[in-house]
C-alpha cells in the first residue's frame, strides 16, 4: 500500500514536470544564467576603475540624484540616473555597477523572445532564442563581467526594429528615442528608419520628433537638478573625436592604418556614409520594401556598414549587430555561420582588451571580418534585389 501510494505520487511529480516542462526549463536557465554571472561579479575591469566607480562615487557622495547637475563623465544622464538611483543602495559599489546589466539580460532575452512567440507564432523558436541570449558569451562578460551597459540601449533598439516589422512605428520610434538617449550608437539604426520614412505613408516627420522628446524625458531628472540642457545636448557632440584612433580594437579595415587618424578619419566617415547611402538608394531605386526578413536583413547590413567603415569603433560598438545576428539566425535559420564568425571575432577582442594578447593576429581577424561582411552583403544582393527570400514558416517574403 505504502508503495502504490509512492508510485501515485511520483507519477503526479512526472505529470505536473510533462505540464509545464517549458517553464520549469525557462527558470531552470534563467537561474543557471544569473548563477554564472553572479561568479563573474567580483571583476574589476579597467573601465569600472577609471569611470564607472569614480562616476558612482560623485553621486553617492553629492546627493545621488541631486548630483545629476554635475558634469560627470561622457554618458547621457539617463545612464547616469540609473546609477545615481543604485547609490541609494548600501552596496559594493562594483555590484551597483554591474546590476543594473544584468537585469537588462533578462530583458532583452524575455522581451525580444516574448515578441517571436506572439508575432511569429513559434513557443520552439522563442524559448531556443531565450536560452541563447541568456548563455551567449558575449552578453554575459559585457555585463557581468566588465560591467557595461550596451545591453541597455541594445534592448531598446532591438524592440524598435521589432516593432517595426509589425509596423506599430509610434511605438518604435519611442523605442529608438529610448535607445539613443542611453547611447549614441543607436545612431547606426537611423538610416533604416529614414528608408522606412521614405517608403511607408504611415510615418510622418512627426514620428522623428519622438526622438528628441525621449531624450528630453529621461534626461528630466538631471534637467530637474539643475543641469544646462545645452551641457546635455552638447555631449555627444564632445564624444565624436574624443578617441583620435581609427579602430580601438574592433577588428574592420582601419586595423590596417591604425596610426593614421587625423589623415583618414574624414575621409572615412565620408566613405561609410556613401556605402550605406548607395544600399539606401537601391532599396529605393528597385522598391524593395522593407518588411519581414528583407527589414531584419538590412538593419544588421547598416548596423555593419557603420562598424566596419567608421573610424574610432570600439570592440563594443558591434554589440547590437551580434544580437540582431543571433535573432536573425534563430528566426530564419540563415548567415548561422557569419552569426558565430561574427560572435567569436568580438570575443577575441574582447581577450584583447582584458589580456592584450588575441589568439590569432589583428590583420587576420580584421580580414575575416571583412570577409563576413562581404559574404552577408553578397548575399543581401540575392535576398533583396533578385527576391530569392527564405521561406519563414510557409510564408514567403514574412
Amino acid at each position: 500500500m505504502k508503495i502504490e501510494s509512492w508510485i501515485d505520487k511520483e507519477a503526479k511529480i512526472a505529470d505536473f514536470i510533462q505540464k509545464y516542462i517549458t517553464e520549469l526549463y525557462l527558470s531552470a536557465i534563467t537561474i543557471l544564467g544569473l548563477y554564472i554571472r553572479f561568479l563573474l561579479k567580483d571583476h574589476v575591469s579597467g573601465d569600472i576603475i577609471t569611470f564607472l566607480r569614480p562616476w558612482l562615487q560623485t553621486l553617492t557622495e553629492n546627493g545621488g540624484l541631486a548630483a545629476l547637475k554635475l558634469e560627470i563623465g561622457d554618458y547621457n544622464p539617463p545612464y547616469l540616473t540609473i546609477l545615481a538611483l543604485m547609490s541609494y543602495i548600501p552596496m559594493y559599489d562594483v555590484f551597483l555597477i554591474k546590476i543594473p546589466s544584468v537585469l537588462f539580460d533578462l530583458f532583452i532575452a524575455a522581451s525580444t523572445s516574448f515578441f517571436v512567440w506572439k508575432h511569429f507564432g513559434d513557443k520552439a523558436k522563442a524559448v531556443f532564442l531565450y536560452t541563447i541570449l541568456i548563455l551567449n558569451p558575449l552578453v554575459i562578460i559585457n555585463s557581468a563581467y566588465w560591467g557595461q551597459c550596451d545591453v541597455i540601449y541594445t534592448s531598446f533598439l532591438v524592440l524598435c526594429i521589432l516593432f517595426c516589422m509589425r509596423e506599430k512605428y509610434f511605438a518604435a520610434f519611442l523605442l529608438y528615442g529610448i535607445s539613443f538617449a542611453f547611447k549614441q550608437q543607436a545612431i547606426f539604426v537611423l538610416p533604416v528608419l529614414v528608408v522606412l520614412y521614405l517608403q511607408k505613408k504611415q510615418i510622418s516627420l512627426l514620428h522623428f520628433l519622438l526622438i528628441p522628446f525621449m531624450e528630453f524625458i529621461l534626461c528630466l531628472p538631471a534637467i530637474i537638478a539643475g543641469r544646462p540642457i545645452g551641457n546635455i545636448i552638447s555631449i555627444y557632440f564632445s564624444q565624436t573625436g574624443k578617441y583620435k584612433y581609427m579602430t580601438l580594437k574592433y577588428y574592420n579595415i582601419w586595423y590596417y592604418f591604425p596610426g593614421n587618424y587625423d589623415e583618414f578619419s574624414q575621409a572615412a566617415i565620408v566613405f561609410a556614409l556613401a556605402v550605406i547611402g548607395t544600399g539606401a538608394y537601391w532599396v529605393l531605386k528597385k522598391k524593395i520594401i522593407l518588411e519581414g526578413h528583407r527589414l531584419f536583413y538590412f538593419t544588421i547590413w547598416v548596423i555593419y556598414s557603420c562598424c566596419m567603415f567608421l573610424p574610432e569603433m570600439h570592440e563594443r560598438y558591434g554589440y547590437a549587430l551580434e544580437i540582431l545576428l543571433v535573432i536573425y539566425a534563430v528566426l530564419y535559420r540563415k548567415r548561422i555561420g557569419i552569426c558565430v564568425m561574427v560572435c567569436m571575432i568580438t570575443l577575441a577582442a574582447y581577450r584583447n582588451y582584458f589580456m592584450g594578447n588575441p589568439p590569432f593576429s589583428e590583420e587576420l581577424l580584421s580580414a575575416v571580418n571583412l570577409a563576413c561582411y562581404l559574404k552577408l552583403s553578397y548575399d543581401g544582393l540575392k535576398y533583396l534585389f533578385k527576391n530569392e527570400i527564405p521561406i519563414h514558416y510557409g510564408v514567403k517574403g514574412k
